[in-house]
């Protein structure tokens, strides 16, 4: 069994941090170009500070959600089975319970600074 969960779960690891790489350059080629028309056309700059108004500022939240969601699952099925397996699994779901709460806490205090500005 954990040949199958641990493939499993490095596959969705690697999906939710190419996720957040591919969020995180969206983010510095929008700021690039409010920054550059800023600088040349200052007249398209509402249309582009519209456009992060439009974006969930939220959505990394998911992603700890999606490993805490993990970790559940993976406890209830080592809780359903028996024997020193179950114990591996149990001890695999530990990891992205840790990551996924520290997802989860650090989106949430990023957003209460955001506010706080």
């Amino acid at each position: 069994m954990i040949d199958l969960l641990l493939p499993m779960f490095v596959l969705l690891l690697f999906t939710i941090i190419i996720l957040a790489i591919i969020r995180l350059l969206e983010t510095a080629v929008l700021s690039r170009l409010i920054k550059s028309a800023l600088r040349d056309h200052p007249e398209s700059v509402p249309g582009l500070v519209a456009k992060i108004g439009e974006r969930r500022p939220q959505t990394e939240e998911i992603y700890g959600w999606v490993l805490v969601a993990l970790a559940v699952g993976l406890v209830a099925y080592s809780g359903l089975g028996g024997g020193t397996e179950s114990i591996e699994v149990a001890k695999i779901a530990i990891v992205p319970a840790i990551v996924g709460c520290a997802i989860i806490a650090y989106d949430r205090l990023r957003l209460r600074r955001m506010k706080g500005i």
